[in-house]
C-alpha cells in the first residue's frame, strides 16, 4: 500500500488560494505587498501537504515543496488570466481610454512612442471588446510571476515544516 501524501490536492488547494487572494477585489490589494497573495498560495499548499507527511509515509523535501508552488502557480497564472479576460468581455468600459482621459487631466505628459501604444490598446478595446495584446501580455507576465512568488511561498514553508524531516519514525517490533 502506498502511503505517500497526494501533492495533486495541494497543488489545488495552493491555486485556490493564490487565485482567490489575486482576483476578489478588495483582497486582491494584498499583492501589493510583493505579490504576497500568491507568496501565501504556496504557503498555503506547502502546509496542507506537510500535514500529510507521516513518518510512515516519506519525507518532507525541497522538491515535492517548490513543485507545488510552481505547479499551482502555473495554473493559478491560466486561470487569473482567463478571468481578466471574461471580466473585460463583460464590461462594457475601455479601461485604456478612460486611463488615457485620466492621464490627459491630470496635466502630465506622456512620451509619444507610449501614447501611440496606448492608443493602439484602446482601438482593440473599442473592436474587440478586449486587448488580445494585452491578454497575451497579461498571459506572460503571470505566468512568470506566480510561478515564482508560488515558489517563494512554498519554499519558506518548506523551512518552516521542515522539522518532520527530522522526526525519527516509531521503532516496530
Amino acid at each position: 500500500m502506498n502511503n505517500t501524501p497526494n501533492k495533486l490536492s495541494a497543488v489545488i488547494i495552493s491555486a485556490i488560494v493564490m487565485i482567490v487572494l489575486s482576483t476578489v477585489p478588495v483582497i486582491s490589494l494584498i499583492n501589493v505587498l510583493c505579490c504576497m497573495g500568491i507568496i501565501l498560495g504556496g504557503f498555503a499548499g506547502v502546509s496542507y501537504y506537510s500535514r500529510q507527511v507521516t513518518p510512515g509515509s516519506g519525507l518532507l523535501t525541497a522538491k515535492d515543496s517548490v513543485m507545488i508552488g510552481l505547479l499551482s502557480g502555473i495554473i493559478a497564472g491560466i486561470v487569473n488570466t482567463g478571468i481578466s479576460l471574461v471580466i473585460s468581455l463583460f464590461s462594457k468600459t475601455n479601461p485604456i481610454a478612460e486611463m488615457l482621459e485620466l492621464f490627459s487631466n491630470s496635466g502630465s505628459k506622456m512620451p509619444p512612442e507610449a501614447m501611440e501604444i496606448l492608443e493602439k490598446l484602446s482601438q482593440e478595446f473599442t473592436k474587440y471588446g478586449y486587448s488580445p495584446t494585452l491578454t497575451i501580455i497579461t498571459l506572460v507576465m503571470n505566468l512568470v510571476l506566480f510561478p515564482l512568488f508560488g515558489i517563494l511561498g512554498s519554499y519558506i514553508a518548506f523551512h518552516i515544516f521542515k522539522k518532520k524531516n527530522f522526526q525519527q519514525p516509531p521503532i516496530q517490533q
